[in-house]
């Protein structure tokens, strides 16, 4: 089951796949598919300033597949942070979630972005 992309990276990490590899296969060996992403999946001088900055995290983490059967992986990627054109770009947390972290963790409230008008 695709729940973002970074946990679908991580179910390769479970797998066994080296960490580097996922990280081609999701940024330059994608962009090779089409030609209009030609200057994309690469940091090279020049390219468009596009990155998605992932922390992995180490602990027990279940994974579900389409068909709801679960495993558990030790390593999961989360993302942390984006950049794009070169600036970083503040998350964005709907008043939905906001609610629930407020709800279930008041002491990381205060970490949140400002709301929007």
């Amino acid at each position: 089951m695709v729940v973002d992309f970074p946990n679908v990276m991580s179910k390769f990490i479970m797998f066994g796949m080296p960490l580097s590899q996922i990280i081609a296969c999701a940024t330059v060996n994608a962009a090779r598919v089409f030609p209009s992403f030609d200057d994309r999946g690469t940091l090279n001088v020049g390219a468009p300033a596009d990155a998605a900055i992932l922390q992995l995290r180490h602990g027990s983490f279940e994974f579900l597949d389409n068909y709801k059967g679960t495993r558990t992986g030790r390593q999961r990627l989360f993302p942390a942070g984006t950049v794009l054109a070169g600036k970083q770009v503040e998350r964005a947390v709907s008043d939905e979630m906001r609610e629930v972290i407020e709800d279930l963790w008041p002491e990381l409230a205060h970490k949140l972005p400002p709301r929007k008008p």
